[in-house]
């Protein structure tokens, strides 16, 4: 029963994906045990089958939505070009322009965590310093964001890493667009990386504002997940930001955590990523 159980709880990781559709424990036995095996193999490969499905259904949908949606557009060109430039006929022109663009960021969104996955496939990792990628990262997002003030706080060596640096890109982008919307007027956003050689990578993004929601604190990083307001009907938000945040933390062998302030009012997001194994070579700047 204790081989039994341990298999069990392996055959799911942290994040909820099948690892192995087989439970080998007792599998040839003939006796209670023995049916309780092969049940829980059965159940993990109909689990795997119906999860197999539930990834594909984005791009499946992509394509089915895409394509009416790429027939409205023209036609609302056409008719553009057809019918009277009267301030109600370019009103009701801009609006379903809006809708059209609402309805393919949403497409491109419930995709974009899907292609992710697939992206950061085994063996197309890269060794790179992660301090030079936060350096010029930063400045860069600072140099778009002129009205956010930001407090940061890096290493001042390299950080040797391996992994997607896109991918992290990606990450920083979902955490501090998420800290911006979050964050109250006037105040600033901090951004603290902590290299330990035993403890590895800690990037933290604090942001003053309104807490974390308790009742979605436990689901925070799961997909469709968002306690945010539609603060801008053009970018929609459909809870997958912080989900890819999880994605491209685990796929780097780390976590992400959240919580809220103890000194102010408002929430600070942890990346813990593990070095890199040959973090005792040191990268040239």
């Amino acid at each position: 029963l204790h081989r039994l159980r341990e298999e069990t709880s392996a055959s799911i990781d942290e994040s909820g994906r099948i690892v192995t559709e087989k439970i080998l424990t007792e599998r040839h036995a003939l006796d209670e045990l023995g049916d309780l095996s092969r049940s829980i193999s059965s159940m993990l490969q109909k689990l795997a089958r119906y999860t197999h499905y539930l990834e594909r259904m984005p791009r499946m949908l992509k394509h089915e939505i895409l394509n009416p949606l790429n027939i409205v557009a023209t036609s609302l060109e056409h008719l553009e070009r057809e019918i009277p430039r009267t301030e109600k006929s370019q009103k009701y022109l801009r609006k379903s322009r809006k809708g059209i663009g609402r309805l393919g960021s949403m497409v491109q969104s419930l995709t974009e965590a899907s292609n992710f996955d697939e992206a950061l496939a085994p063996g197309s990792e890269e060794d790179f310093d992660l301090h030079e990628l936060l350096d010029e990262y930063l400045d860069n997002y600072q140099n778009t964001h002129t009205l956010q003030l930001f407090q940061i706080e890096l290493p001042d060596h390299a950080i040797p890493i391996r992994g997607w640096p896109y991918a992290i890109e990606q990450l920083l982008d979902n955490l501090l667009n998420n800290a911006v919307d979050y964050s109250d007027p006037g105040t600033p956003i901090n951004v603290r990386v902590v290299h330990q050689k035993r403890r590895g990578i800690e990037i933290s993004i604090l942001n003053e504002g309104p807490p974390i929601d308790e009742g979605i604190r436990d689901t925070l990083f799961e997909s469709m997940v968002s306690s945010r307001k539609e603060s801008n009907p053009e970018r929609p938000h459909l809870g997958l930001g912080l989900y890819i945040v999880r994605l491209v933390a685990t796929h780097h062998g780390g976590g992400v955590s959240a919580k809220n302030r103890p000194d102010l009012e408002g929430s600070c997001f942890t990346v813990t990523l593990p070095l890199h194994q040959s973090d005792d070579t040191k990268l040239t700047k």
